[in-house]
């Protein structure tokens, strides 16, 4: 019982740390694009870890985790593998995605090529994170039932 209070208590002063970055950053936010893309004043290595942190969450983590451990063994390296080369990808693309100036990958489609093509490129990316959301909440619940037994 007593590891199950420590463990609970590191997560609610995790959790306290946490709102109160977030309630510091909140006061630097003076409009839409410092909120979405950080007033474009992230370098490389901050910009690579802000999306390593969005790909990697719970849902995937313990995915991977629960992969490589039941269903695949070790084999589970091949979404390591893929991170690597999407962000290697990422690296060449990120330029282009700064230098015209938008906020998300539909905006850019849609300057570029049309509204059409950016309504597509919105569907594409909705559907993935209508699952990403839905692992997230399963990985959370997860997370909530060990810790509370």
């Amino acid at each position: 019982m007593g590891a199950s209070l420590t463990v609970i208590a590191i997560v609610i002063i995790y959790l306290g740390i946490m709102i109160m970055i977030g309630y510091i950053s909140s006061k630097k936010i003076n409009d839409n694009e410092d909120f979405l893309v950080a007033g474009r004043k992230m370098g490389p290595w901050l910009l690579a870890g802000s999306l390593a942190a969005t790909e990697v969450g719970g849902g995937s983590s313990l995915g991977v985790v629960e992969k490589a451990y039941g269903d695949w063994g070790f084999s589970a390296v091949w979404y390591v593998i893929t991170m690597a080369i999407a962000f290697i990808v990422l690296a060449f693309l990120a330029p282009m995605l700064r230098d015209a100036a938008v906020k998300t990958v539909p905006e850019y489609f849609r300057r570029r090529y049309g509204q059409a093509n950016s309504l597509v490129t919105s569907i594409i990316m909705l559907l993935p994170m209508v699952g990403l959301t839905a692992v997230q909440f399963i990985a959370s619940a997860t997370i909530l039932s060990v810790m509370t037994g």
